[in-house]
């Protein structure tokens, strides 16, 4: 399965905007990343996702949190390293 975000940088953030996600990601530092995601048909629920990448470019570790009306509701980790 493939999805294609395009995207347009404005305001310092690059802006999603798919049939399923509007979202935008901008850079905390020279290895950190913070999205904002939501769902189109969830308007209660989103997504921040911060991901670090290693200096060696060969290890990224993501951490989404899972909000519904404000709360948070779930975490989710992910510890991802290049192969090949």
């Amino acid at each position: 399965e493939e999805y294609k975000f395009p995207g347009i940088y404005r305001d310092k953030k690059i802006w999603f905007d798919t049939e399923r996600l509007d979202c935008y990601a901008w850079e905390v530092d020279d290895s950190t990343i913070i999205l904002w995601i939501t769902y189109k048909g969830m308007p209660d629920l989103y997504i921040y996702e911060m991901i670090n990448i290693s200096p060696d470019n060969n290890h990224r570790a993501r951490t989404w949190h899972w909000f519904n009306n404000h709360q948070i509701v779930k975490r989710t980790i992910i510890k991802e390293e290049r192969v090949g």
